[in-house]
Order: structure tokens, then sequence, then C-alpha cells
């Protein structure tokens, strides 16, 4: 019954800061039998996992295309100063796909306009 108490708390508070995240894996970690801490542990590995409910699918997915224009628009304004709010917006309406595309033209492009592939 304590470690259901434990999920419940997890999944009210939907965003947990780093700490209270740690703190929620402590007494998940602390809350379970050795065997199943072991199989818990192994699972979870980071970038070894995957989240099995589209909820959190969405979540994480959500998470990498933010992290993506993120660095995208860093890259770009070192690269060719500073970007109007238009493109920030622009930059940030695209899919992962085609921001990928646009770090990859970063790499060669001599304007903007031609990383952004604004131009026929």
């Amino acid at each position: 019954m304590k470690s259901w108490s434990i999920f419940f708390a997890i999944a009210r508070n939907s965003r947990p800061s780093e700490d209270r995240a740690r703190l929620y894996f402590d007494l998940i970690l602390n809350s379970i039998s050795e065997a199943a801490r072991e199989v818990l542990l192994e699972t979870m590995r980071p970038f070894k996992y995957e989240y099995q409910s589209d909820f959190v699918k969405g979540y994480v997915a959500q998470g990498r295309a933010e992290g993506r224009v993120a660095i995208l628009t860093r890259q770009l304004t070192v690269r060719f100063g500073s970007l109007s709010d238009e493109v920030k917006a622009r930059i940030a309406s695209k899919s992962i796909e085609e921001l990928d595309a646009i770090a990859d033209r970063l790499l060669t492009a001599v304007t903007l306009e031609e990383a952004l592939a604004l131009q026929s």
C-alpha cells in the first residue's frame, strides 16, 4: 500500500523539480524488494527505457522539440546575429524533421535565409 501512495503522489505532481524527482525515485527504490529494485534499475536506464504511456511519450517528444528549438535558435543567433520574433516563432513551429534539416543547412549556409530555406 505504501508504494501505491508514492505513485499517486507522483502522478498528481506531473512536473516535479529535479530534487523532488530524486526524492520520489529514492522513496520508490526503498519501498520495493531487492529483486524488484534490480529490475527497475535495469529497465529504467537512461536511453534504454521506452515510455509506454502515450501521455508521457507526448511530453518527452515535446521536450525534445523544445530542446532542439532552443539550441538551434542559439546557434543561429551566434552565427547570424539577433533573430526577430517572427523568425523565432517560425523556428518554434517547425517539426523535428524540419528542425534537423535547418541544423544541417546551418553548417554550410552563408545567410540566415539560406539556413532557414526561405529562398526558392
